[in-house]
């Protein structure tokens, strides 16, 4: 399986993505003849080599004349739809830009299709975003996986007037995405990386366990006291047959307590983040009931497990064990089915895989919207995916 892994030490823009992608291998002449599928005039497409720090780069650039109209989410819709653009670059490509437009909702109080689309609508973010999702594509590697993103500090003047750095929309967008603060002045990230980042990457990561197999260095528009690129990696992925940890193992004997809290500890305990949790009936001395409660967890929660066990139940004290637990190597992906986008559960022994199923609260989701029986959602997402898979 093969990995492309962004290592965004210095940020992230669309056009960066683009330029990286080229100096990685993608052929800038396929991307521009693709591009020029939309229904789009006035722009010129730019791409020269740039040295920065002493490392090789690409530029790319998108040439136009500032416009005075702005865009709404369905003038985008109609540019990239009407277009003769391959449709999975098409749906991820609306995918982003309504990404980009739930955020701005959220931040200006208003609905996603009321949004007025300022620098994000005009022409080079379009090409921007649009030629990301083509020279992605075009890669057609397995799993994309990005290191944390950097956050600036200070202000950028947009349309609305001075905002503070981060951006909102670009703080809305990465809500679950790792990120961290730098001691740099300006925008680092900007809302089309961010959204092209979230919409296309599976997992966030320091430097993955990989072959690297190619590079590619993409430049920015600003000089900065550390150079001012996204590198880009192409990897073949390397898989160890299974993943090994140490866990600490609780368990405790209670029969003086009603069942029906049984439910709330179980609630409180998953919270907290454990990673399992049984009961088992057992008779007890003098020939009671009682309940035996088994909990899994890391190490470093045993403090905060302890007091929900102490607080919420009555028991007087419990036994503890460390175990060896062996798992497969796993992932999460979004599946596109005919009902909607539907979590799918993989995994893999060496790289294969070997085990995939449907989300359940995802297929419940849909029955419920639906009013068709869970079991028959179950089967027909099941059948898409496997036939996908194969």
């Amino acid at each position: 399986m093969s990995i492309l892994y962004f290592d965004a030490f210095s940020g992230v823009s669309g056009d960066m993505i683009i330029g990286s992608l080229i100096h990685l291998g993608v052929d800038f002449n396929i991307l521009k003849n693709e591009l020029k599928k939309l229904p789009l005039e006035g722009y010129e497409l730019k791409c020269e080599t740039k040295i920065v720090s002493g490392i090789e780069s690409i530029k790319f650039d998108v040439i136009c004349k500032p416009e005075s109209k702005h865009r709404h989410l369905k003038d985008i819709k109609e540019i990239i739809t009407q277009s003769n653009i391959n449709p999975f670059v098409k749906d991820k490509s609306l995918d982003i830009f309504n990404t980009i437009a739930i955020a701005e909702a959220k931040i200006h109080g208003t609905t996603k299709d009321k949004v007025h689309f300022h620098e994000v609508g005009a022409i080079d973010s379009i090409i921007d975003i649009v030629g990301s999702c083509i020279a992605l594509h075009t890669l057609g590697v397995t799993e994309i996986i990005s290191s944390p993103l950097p956050f600036g500090r200070g202000f950028i003047k947009c349309s609305h007037g001075n905002m503070p750095l981060p951006a909102p929309a670009t703080l809305e967008i990465l809500k679950d995405f790792p990120s961290y603060g730098v001691n740099i002045e300006g925008e680092l990230v900007t809302p089309t990386g961010a959204a092209i980042l979230k919409c296309w990457v599976t997992k966030v990561s320091n430097y993955p366990k990989m072959k690297i197999t190619r590079i590619g260095y993409g430049s920015g528009n600003i000089q900065r006291e550390i150079p001012n690129l996204l590198r880009v990696i192409l990897a073949d992925n390397i898989y160890d047959d299974t993943i090994k940890k140490e866990l600490l193992f609780i368990e405790t004997n209670i029969d003086d307590l009603n069942p029906e809290v049984i439910p709330h500890v179980c609630e409180k305990l998953y919270n907290a983040g454990i990673l399992d949790f049984y009961t088992t009936p057992i008779c007890m001395k003098k020939g009671r009931n009682g309940i035996k409660l088994s909990i899994l967890l890391e190490k470093h929660m045993e403090t905060s497990v302890l007091e929900i066990l102490y607080r919420e139940t009555t028991t007087l004290g419990v036994r503890k064990s460390f175990i060896d637990r062996e798992e497969l190597n796993r992932r999460e992906i979004l599946f596109d089915s005919s009902f909607g986008k539907i979590r799918i559960k993989e995994s893999f022994l060496n790289g294969e895989k070997i085990n995939f199923k449907p989300e359940y609260d995802d297929l419940k989701k849909v029955s419920n919207e639906t009013n068709i029986p869970l079991k028959e959602v179950y089967l027909k997402v099941l059948a898409e995916y496997t036939i996908k898979a194969i």
